[in-house]
């Protein structure tokens, strides 16, 4: 997984956010995969699904070449779930941190705990904030997003 995969994901789903589409694809990778997961977990998207040709690998399965993540809004006013996403973690300058350390946003306090996540790259896979520190795992701070 290069850098560059996770960069253009989370722009592309702040873009799509912000002129109020529908949908949007990003590339297919694991991790972009894993991401998709924990965001519709998380309930910040509606839901996603393969996209595209699929290419077929020497072990006799196919990939896909493209994540569609239905993006989810609410009310009348089409008011997204997602309001901001923002790259921690950079090529220049990793931050990891240890499970005790994990930052608080919004003051964490009250129903601020429901409307945010960090997503954190640790040796248990990707996790967020919460289950991290359920965990009592540390790890590389990817992303934040509420």
């Amino acid at each position: 997984m290069t850098n560059v995969d996770l960069r253009v994901m989370l722009t592309r789903l702040r873009n799509s956010v912000m002129v109020k589409a529908r949908s949007v694809n990003v590339i297919y990778t694991k991790l972009n995969y894993r991401i998709a997961e924990i965001l519709k977990e998380e309930d910040f998207i509606e839901s996603f699904d393969y996209e595209g040709k699929h290419y077929p690998m020497q072990d006799g399965g196919c990939v896909p070449q493209y994540i569609k993540i239905m993006l989810k809004y609410k009310g009348v006013k089409q008011i997204p779930y997602i309001t901001e996403i923002k790259r921690i973690s950079k090529p220049g300058l990793r931050v990891y941190v240890s499970y005790r350390k994990i930052p608080k946003i919004l003051g964490d306090m009250g129903l601020a705990k429901i409307f945010y996540s960090f997503y954190l790259s640790t040796p248990k896979g990707l996790l967020t904030n919460k289950s991290a520190k359920f965990k009592r795992v540390g790890g590389e701070l990817l992303f934040y997003i509420w």
